[in-house]
């Protein structure tokens, strides 16, 4: 008698335990998770635009701005109509900024750092670092060598 008690309990207490969901398989179902229609805010073709110190605008090519393989919320892929890519550009919240390093091939980077001002609009900074052929400089090139920067979607 002991012993089909032992057991009804033990019957009881296996279908109760396996009746009960998991930590970890509830938590999973609750995290947020990126679906295949999430988009950056960045995601888009960029007409880009430097005005260096002297006052000149120049025309800096397109920026192809599109979701990295796994969609995130701080990175993009980016390639450069002249500059080549795909790099890997950040992107950060409040403000809604952007920061993108592309190699020009001569031991420089070219930087792109800026704040998304309308859905359609980037403004901020450009700048080069390293000096041609020497790659392992990390200083900044004269203020010729950088400016402000605007981008805007969709534009030619």
């Amino acid at each position: 008698m002991f012993r089909s008690k032992v057991f009804r309990l033990s019957l009881v207490m296996t279908f109760l335990i396996g009746m009960t969901p998991l930590r970890e398989s509830s938590e999973a179902a609750s995290s947020p998770t990126h679906s295949p229609a999430f988009q950056n805010k960045f995601v888009g073709r960029w007409s880009s635009r430097i005005k260096n110190s002297a006052g000149e605008t120049i025309d800096d090519g397109v920026l192809y701005i599109s979701d990295t393989t796994e969609p995130s919320d701080n990175e993009v892929s980016v390639s450069h109509s002249t500059g080549g890519g795909p790099v890997v550009g950040h992107t950060m919240d409040y403000p809604d900024r952007i920061e993108i390093q592309i190699s020009l091939g001569d031991g420089r980077v070219a930087h792109y750092n800026g704040v998304l001002v309308s859905a359609n609009k980037i403004e901020g900074k450009y700048f080069v670092t390293g000096q041609p052929n020497n790659h392992h400089a990390r200083k900044h090139l004269p203020v010729g060598e950088g400016g402000e920067w605007t981008a805007q979607a969709g534009s030619t």
